[in-house]
């Protein structure tokens, strides 16, 4: 049989190469190396998380940590202008850098998300610039919407990822970035389902090194109920996330005087969310063990 021509090589076959953002290889460095001793670090490292406190304080933790143990590194925050984030992380004292918000809107066929492809493209070009310009050792992400640009751009960069997940079931976000992260942090072993297993290390969720150091109930009580009694005194705390829930507000506004008049001894902290917070104050009776808090 006749020997067959080669077939011209696809126009596809070759891709062009970008110039990579991984930082210059140098002699290896770790946030535990440094921590052990040595000279002063020259690590980098970015986070990536926002729109709730849920995923804004465990960033903080984190990067506390780092601080305390790396003093010399270099944290900087990437999240979007509008979000809880642009306030939370300048007042703990950390870099914040804003990125265009790309957000899946509920329900799923909304026609807001005809547009989604198009401002994900938009946020993750300008997160890929600023990546470009920080060239971090390590990026970080906490989870929801407002990560996921920033990790994606550090996935096409070949930036080393590592993600936390706080919840017992992950989020959209995190459980698409698993597959592609270096370490997954989650909270619970449930979780251990929805991530390759030999990435995963189960840690908890991290503390802020502010908030670390514990007092006593009574002490804690006396704090928000100046006078209150010792012995049984029972504190509830109604906690509707950093934003409040409205559902939850509702649901309580009916038990709430009933709970005071039958239990002497209970005292209730109740967080509305801001958005709800004037309006629930307008509907409950004030009450010299009951305190509400936006």
């Amino acid at each position: 049989m006749a020997a067959t021509a080669a077939s011209p090589p696809l126009p596809f076959s070759k891709f062009p190469k970008y110039p990579s953002l991984s930082p210059p290889k140098r002699p290896r460095r770790t946030v535990s190396a440094v921590a052990r001793g040595g000279d002063a670090p020259d690590l980098r490292v970015v986070f990536a998380g926002g729109g709730s406190g849920g995923h804004i304080y465990p960033a903080l933790a984190i990067a506390d940590g780092i601080r305390a143990a790396c003093p010399g590194t270099r944290i900087v925050f990437l999240g979007t202008g509008t979000g809880m984030e642009r306030n939370l992380v300048p007042a703990a004292g950390y870099e914040f850098l804003p990125v265009p918000k790309a957000r899946l809107a509920r329900p799923f066929l909304s026609p807001q998300n005809l547009l989604l492809p198009l401002a994900l493209l938009r946020s993750i070009f300008a997160s890929w610039n600023l990546l470009r310009s920080l060239r971090p050792h390590l990026v970080v992400g906490t989870g929801a919407y407002v990560s996921a640009p920033v990790c994606f751009a550090a996935i096409l960069a070949g930036l080393k990822l590592v993600i936390q997940e706080q919840n017992c079931y992950p989020g959209i976000t995190n459980r698409i970035l698993g597959p592609y992260a270096k370490k997954i942090f989650i909270a619970f072993n449930s979780c251990l389902k929805y991530f390759p297993t030999e990435k995963c290390i189960v840690a908890g969720n991290p503390i802020r090194l502010s908030i670390g150091h514990g007092v006593s109930k009574a002490k804690a009580r006396s704090r928000f109920f100046p006078g209150s009694r010792e012995g049984r005194a029972q504190v509830v705390l109604v906690l509707g996330g950093s934003t409040g829930a409205s559902a939850l507000n509702v649901v309580f506004l009916e038990t709430c005087h009933k709970m005071l008049v039958e239990h002497e001894d209970r005292y209730i902290i109740w967080q509305t969310g801001a958005e709800w917070y004037n309006e629930t104050k307008s509907l409950v009776k004030s009450h010299s063990r009951l305190l509400l808090a936006p």
